[in-house]
């Protein structure tokens, strides 16, 4: 009983932080797709990260992480919980908390690395 929450928590924990990995690399994904298709040079990127400014970078980085989450709980539901979709719900739930609890604990610190990485 004890091994099994232990294993459930570690397997929730670990796939949050893989989530985390993953997200990034959609992003960059995105970036590079963005780059290839639309012969994006260094003047087209700066006008682009103008026009998106730091809001919009920070929503597509949330957008990749909930794909990223969906598609490791997707895949530990099938793979490890036996298609046990409360598990796969509940990687879901502790992931928003995660991320939601880190914004909200480090909001100060994001704005200012925004700011600072984006002047007006």
């Amino acid at each position: 009983m004890v091994l099994d929450i232990l294993s459930l928590f570690i397997t929730v924990l670990v796939s949050i932080y893989l989530a985390l990995l993953v997200s990034v690399l959609l992003l960059m994904l995105f970036f590079h797709l963005k780059r290839m298709i639309l012969q994006m040079d260094e003047g087209k990127w700066i006008a682009y990260f103008n026009t998106i400014k730091a809001k919009g970078l920070f929503l597509r980085m949330l957008f990749c992480f909930f794909i990223a989450l969906l598609l490791i709980a997707a895949f530990n539901t099938y793979v490890f919980w036996q298609g046990n979709l409360m598990y796969g719900g509940l990687l879901i739930a502790c992931g928003i908390f995660h991320i939601s609890f880190k914004l909200y604990t480090k909001k100060a610190e994001y704005i200012d690395k925004m700011k600072n990485q984006f002047p007006k």
